[in-house]
């Protein structure tokens, strides 16, 4: 098995990445079609989109036209936006509006990993924040108990749903349930599955539930 670490910069130095991106935004809203089918559960996959594919021509109408090939609803393919993309110009910001209001929902990953523009959170229609796994590692600390209460709060007064991502620890989970955190994600719940794992995992709904 190949990490994600390994080939996605090679891919990104190369100009690939944009291709990679569009071939898994087609699969997921091929597998989520499929599901619907066959009369089963779903729940939303979100996508990472990288900055190469934010600059290609016609992005936005580019992924809306698969979506509606799948008849597929919007909300069910959240659109994942990097912290350090998301700061990086005004271009990126008007083609995220555009996603935002053509329909997908937004998230904000990674949030915390870098040197965090807060300004971000509110120049850009965000409906979801990702905390990286570098604050959650802190959270058992009293300074980082308090930046991430402090997150989770400027979040929640924005109108956005938290995520808390890489909680590995039980006592991570308390203290992040205890702060009003609305999802949390992590090895202490799953490692990542392979397809039919996930599959399985969603027909005997042990994945999906809010905390």
């Amino acid at each position: 098995m190949v990490f994600p670490g390994s080939f996605i910069p090679v891919f990104e130095a190369d100009g690939f990445i944009s291709t990679l991106d569009l071939y898994v935004f087609t699969k997921v809203c091929e597998y989520q079609r499929k599901r619907l089918n066959e009369g089963k559960p779903i729940v939303p996959i979100s996508v990472n989109i990288s900055r190469n594919s934010i600059y290609q021509d016609n992005v936005v109408s580019t992924y809306a036209e698969i979506a509606r090939k799948y008849n597929l609803d919007f909300s069910f393919v959240p659109i994942e936006l990097t912290e350090t993309a998301a700061a990086e110009s005004e271009d990126v910001s008007h083609i995220m509006r555009l996603f935002a209001q053509n329909g997908f929902p937004i998230h904000i990953d990674d949030f915390g990993k870098g040197y965090s523009s807060l300004s971000s959170l509110v120049s850009l229609p965000f409906d979801t924040v990702k905390l990286d796994k570098s604050l959650i590692d802190q959270v058992e600390l009293p300074k980082g108990t308090l930046l991430v209460r402090h997150l989770l709060s400027i979040a929640k007064d924005l109108g956005m749903k938290s995520v808390a991502e890489g909680v590995e620890m039980q006592s991570q989970v308390e203290i992040l349930k205890s702060l009003g955190c609305d999802y949390i994600q992590g090895y202490f719940f799953s490692p990542p599955k392979d397809e039919q794992t996930f599959a399985n995992m969603l027909d005997n709904q042990a994945i999906g539930s809010r905390i």
